[in-house]
């Protein structure tokens, strides 16, 4: 019979030693392995290229190959889909950041339309609590969203008509905040910087949520045990500031 090979594997029967000459066509054998041999040479190709590290057998013309890396003009770019990747076999370990380079990625393939989504809202936080009459006060906001991920800043410049109270200056969060643990009472969710015009001094704060109220920023400044009020860590009056960024996980 003749070779089965490519089309199909061949089924070829193995002599044993105790097999006389007329029991399998010895040159039936030998035709055979001839065949298949001539066929398998065939399908791989000529080319005396060695293989080494790195490198695949690869055609390089009509009935030739050779060991070769792939180049980037071997993978069309129809042939890789986000279905045939999947995200459990693409690992950091796998990626180097030596290998991502800015060179790598043309300007013109990012654009605005595609990082539009990463573009900070503009937002006019509610004071409350402590700052009792916004009045003629600078107040502005932005947060970026990502995900349950939002971060942002918050600033605050008291004006001629802005009045303070006791309760504790609060701002109105962009998004509620997770429930906190009320074994840990509050959350630090950022910092922020206070300015008294009058005497120049400032202060720092930590910017917190309580437990019991996942909807306003609090301020605690330093060394302080209690949150900041209108009176707290000095009389707030005309000019004083309030700058506050913060970076949390929201509901």
């Amino acid at each position: 019979m003749a070779t089965s090979f490519p089309g199909a594997i061949d089924n070829l029967a193995n002599p044993t030693a105790t097999d006389f000459l007329d029991l399998v066509d010895h040159a039936g054998q030998h035709g055979n392995a001839n065949d298949a041999i001539e066929a398998i040479e065939t399908k791989l190709g000529t080319g005396s290229s060695t293989a080494s590290s790195g490198t695949v057998l690869r055609g390089t013309g009509a009935g030739t190959t050779a060991f070769g890396q792939v180049a980037s003009a071997d993978i069309a770019t129809n042939a890789v889909t986000t279905i045939k990747i999947t995200d459990s076999n693409v690992t950091t370990a796998k990626i180097a950041d030596s290998n991502v380079t800015t060179a790598k990625i043309a300007d013109a393939s990012v654009t605005a339309a595609k990082i539009a989504a990463e573009a900070y809202t503009t937002y006019t936080p509610t004071a409350s609590g402590g700052i009792s009459v916004l009045g003629n006060a600078v107040l502005f906001g932005s947060y970026l969203k990502c995900g349950k991920n939002v971060k942002g800043k918050i600033s605050f410049r008291a004006g001629t008509t802005t009045t303070f109270d006791t309760p504790s200056i609060a701002f109105l969060l962009p998004f509620n905040h997770v429930t906190v643990s009320p074994t840990t009472r509050e959350a630090h969710v950022g910092s922020a910087w206070l300015y008294d015009d009058s005497s120049t001094v400032t202060n720092t704060a930590s910017v917190i949520v309580l437990s019991t109220d996942a909807t306003k920023f609090l301020l605690r400044p330093n060394a302080a045990t209690s949150a900041a009020t209108g009176l707290v860590p000095w009389t707030w009056a005309n000019l004083d500031r309030i700058e506050l960024s913060f970076d949390y996980e929201s509901v």
